[in-house]
């Protein structure tokens, strides 16, 4: 019989005692995994970011995080990031853009990211506003091209981030209301000029499965958001809620995604959160064997 007195682990420390035995049985041996870079994107900590980005880099460094995504540079010159980057020994792959900037002044945000020293830049949300028809989602497709040839011109890549809201049906002609965004952003967006980061909460939250999203074309997901859900269908700490990275991660292929990011849109500690996931990203990305550093 059970003694029913002991506390049941939680998934987290499951998770972490399982990518423990993962890495141990990872070489013959027992020989150590490769390191992996984990990444943060710092909407999750952008209170600390509002009063000093170098201070908070410095602190994001120190838990461990070798990667970090900007949404937004708090007033600091783009070769400044550059320079408080190096300062914390971190690197930045990608970072989300305005999308009205993207559309209006490419130059100016290509010419920026490339200071910054990204290789992607993403566009992270579009205005409901800007958003409710076919022809508005046409239309933004056609930007992401053309931001993506400015991209592609300075030697970047432009991607696109998912919410819920593309995977819905929107009102065009002759379409029955049965076309989502997300069927527009395939089907209109150059593979050569446009990328996609798989946002693995926002999509279950639409009831469509990242893995199956990524499985279907995966060269165009270089880079991931692994966000955890809870049971209930909120957003949860990474390792704390229900779902199941290994087919998501698998679904890219041997070489992994090129970066992979915690995130926790309003988490009630942003640090606390930050140091909690480190760990857990690290031990998904080394128990499926993608993002090496």
């Amino acid at each position: 019989m059970p003694d029913q007195s002991r506390p049941r682990p939680s998934r987290r420390a499951i998770l972490l005692q399982a990518g423990a035995l993962g890495l141990a049985a990872c070489q013959p041996g027992g020989a150590a995994c490769p390191p992996v870079r984990t990444g943060l994107q710092l909407y999750s900590v952008r209170q600390a970011m509002a009063i000093s980005v170098p201070r908070t880099l410095e602190r994001v460094a120190g838990l461990g995080y070798g990667a970090v995504e900007f949404a937004g540079y708090f007033d600091q010159a783009p070769a400044e990031i550059a320079t408080q980057l190096a300062a914390s020994g971190l690197v930045s792959p990608s970072a989300h853009v305005d999308a009205r900037a993207s559309r209006a002044d490419p130059a100016r945000v290509v010419a920026e990211g490339a200071r910054a020293g990204h290789q992607y830049l993403v566009v992270g949300w579009i205005p409901p506003e800007d958003r409710s028809s076919l022809a508005d989602w046409q239309g933004w497709a056609d930007s992401l091209n053309r931001f993506g040839e400015a991209c592609h011109m300075a030697g970047l890549r432009c991607a696109y981030h998912n919410h819920d809201f593309e995977f819905l049906p929107v009102e065009g002609p002759g379409m029955g209301g049965r076309v989502t965004p997300w069927d527009v952003l395939l089907e209109r967006c150059d593979p050569s000029l446009v990328a996609f980061e798989i946002d693995t909460y926002w999509a279950l939250h639409a009831g469509t499965d990242p893995a199956v999203l990524v499985a279907r074309d995966p060269d165009r997901f270089p880079l991931c958001h692994i966000k955890d859900r809870a049971a209930d269908g909120s957003m949860a700490v990474l390792g704390e809620g229900e779902t199941d990275f290994a087919p998501i991660l698998s679904a890219r292929g041997p070489g992994g995604f090129e970066q992979c990011y915690a995130e926790l849109d309003n988490p009630v500690s942003a640090f606390g959160f930050a140091s909690a996931a480190e760990p857990a990203l690290s031990e998904i990305l080394r128990t499926n064997q993608t993002c090496p550093a």
